[in-house]
């Protein structure tokens, strides 16, 4: 995506020979730009609504989406349920390489949710979404397999600190004010600890031996190189 003047120009093609072959250029629509594997897309929040570019240049619009996002030619997202309005369903479809952008819903799974993001897909068959309110959210787990949702009892602040491990699936958080590290299945709610840090902290990894890593640099440090 490049801007020409005022425009967002959309430019596609491929690398033959060693050298630049374009195939397509489109003036974007508005939205927040979304790059999903071998397609993009513009997140339109005020319409709630997604519109998705294939390589080929082509495009097709998914009204009502909240959210989206893809995992190798899979692209997930949550839309409004036109049935029960006061719902949501997470929708899984297959990004394809021709006109058609995108194929028709393949699998949907009906949300008791009022609101939703995204947080991991994960690679044991779990995704992880977000529910509830913006200063309160609460893990959602769902089984991708089984289409099993289970919607946890766990509450944390907005401004907290969590990362999902994607092998496991599990959530794990932290904020400065209670100190306390939880882990978070779609089966447990498990307190591992507390930790004194601050603002700085971010979470960045966790394996399989539950061992939390995280970097913790001074939140007025943070401009300091």
């Amino acid at each position: 995506m490049v801007h020409k003047d005022r425009d967002r120009i959309l430019i596609g093609g491929g690398i033959i020979d060693k050298g630049w072959n374009s195939s397509f250029e489109a003036q974007t629509p508005s939205g927040l730009f979304r790059p999903f594997s071998t397609h993009c897309g513009f997140q339109q929040d005020f319409e709630d609504r997604l519109v998705l570019f294939g390589p080929t240049g082509d495009q097709v619009t998914i009204e009502g989406c909240m959210a989206a996002e893809a995992q190798d030619d899979k692209l997930y997202s949550i839309e409004k349920d036109l049935v029960h309005k006061d719902k949501y369903l997470l929708t899984i479809k297959t990004l394809k390489g021709d006109n058609e952008v995108v194929s028709g819903v393949e699998k949907s799974i009906s949300l008791n949710v009022k609101a939703a993001s995204f947080g991991k897909i994960c690679q044991n068959g779990q995704l992880v979404l977000f529910s509830g309110n913006f200063s309160n959210p609460s893990p959602v787990f769902v089984d991708l397999n089984s289409q099993e949702v289970t919607y946890s009892q766990h509450k944390f602040p907005s401004y907290a600190k969590r990362i999902v491990n994607t092998d496991s699936g599990e959530l794990w958080t932290w904020d400065e004010l209670s100190k306390k590290i939880w882990k978070v299945s779609s089966a447990n709610i498990t307190l591992m600890g507390s930790m004194e840090s601050g603002r700085g902290t971010t979470l960045l990894h966790t394996d399989r031996a539950d061992r939390l890593y995280f970097v913790d640099i001074p939140f007025n440090d943070r401009n300091i190189f």
